[in-house]
């Protein structure tokens, strides 16, 4: 199984040269310790989520093996022949490290912010797949679609990596599962979608990608703390999600994703230990992970990083302790 991390880029105030900095710094550690990939989302009307590719070419320049990407670029927002330019210029310049995730998009204000709807968001995510791919591999390409019309577009830059870098596409509900089954080369579910949901698409996933001949992986984002106990583990993690909710709480769409995680609890359905989040000892997480294994999941994306914290150093220790001791254990032979 791979392992990789996801840093929460959402700040209010503070410097950002210091944000990044130490996000940089976070790379270089997972890196160091085993972890495949840091990727990083986007939203907009956010201090330092607008530039999601920018700042993986940053967290490149800043490392040099791990693979640095996006999850998710909220591609209906995009151009698509831009999005090709920039992410192959970074697969190029990382040495063929890119992973292109990109999704729809579940925030109304994300798409307010440029004077626009959600209305069309799927079909404009289709075409621009299509387009990104297109560009990427063909010369002179023409593309005549409900959204987009391009006439012999030739790349000034072309990826590294052959065919294409890898384009994982997000999808937090089951009808967008055949799109990226036609379309991807990788499902990542949301960090609100129960391991128990995912093993059940992801079982109709493979199925309608081995269909029509296409790759299949899964992914999975997750929060994660890991510590020497238990106790130590949950009162840091909770620390952080109380700071962090409060920065969240004018964000609706992300309230709407908490109120149904707690009505499930509510409801007498709360999910095992390790589903929502990897959270313990490292002999607790790589139980918990176990669990994921057995669902087929291909690999879990990370964070331990929150807008309210934890601090720098808490954040480097979780990772190193969990790279040093977690992925070695689970990807042991037994």
């Amino acid at each position: 199984m791979e392992f990789g991390i996801y840093p929460s880029v959402t700040r209010r105030g503070g410097d950002l040269r210091v944000l990044f900095e130490a996000i940089c710094e976070e790379a270089a550690v997972a890196e160091a310790c085993g972890f495949t990939w840091c990727l990083v989302g986007e939203h907009h009307q956010e201090q330092a989520l607008t530039s999601p590719l920018l700042t993986a070419g940053l967290i490149a320049m800043r490392t040099r093996r791990i693979r640095v990407g996006t999850a998710v670029l909220l591609l209906p927002l995009h151009h698509p022949v831009h999005v090709a330019e920039q992410a192959a210029l970074i697969d190029v310049l990382s040495g063929g490290r890119l992973v292109l995730g990109v999704g729809v998009g579940y925030q109304p204000k994300d798409f307010a912010a440029f004077g626009t709807t959600m209305r069309h968001r799927g079909a404009l995510l289709d075409e621009g797949v299509e387009i990104v791919r297109r560009c990427w591999t063909e010369r002179g390409v023409t593309f005549h679609g409900q959204h987009f019309t391009l006439e012999a577009v030739d790349l000034g830059v072309r990826p590294r990596q052959e065919p294409s870098p890898p384009i994982w596409i997000g999808a937090g509900s089951e009808v967008g599962l055949p799109r990226v089954a036609a379309k991807g080369d990788a499902w990542l579910a949301s960090r609100v979608t129960s391991l128990a949901t995912i093993r059940r698409w992801a079982s109709r996933y493979r199925d309608a990608a081995q269909r029509i001949g296409r790759p299949a992986r899964v992914f999975a984002l997750r929060d994660a703390w890991v510590a020497d106990t238990r106790q130590e583990a949950a009162t840091v993690y909770e620390r952080a999600m109380r700071d962090s909710l409060s920065q969240y709480a004018s964000n609706e769409a992300y309230a709407r994703q908490m109120e149904s995680l707690l009505a499930t609890r509510v409801a007498g359905n709360g999910p095992e230990a390790g589903d929502h989040v990897i959270l313990g000892t490292p002999d607790d997480c790589i139980a918990q992970i176990d669990r994921w294994e057995e669902a087929q999941v291909d690999g879990l994306l990370l964070r331990f990083r929150h807008p309210g914290g934890p601090d720098q150093r808490e954040i480097l220790d979780a990772v190193r302790l969990f790279g040093e001791t977690v992925i070695p254990a689970v990807n042991r032979p037994r």
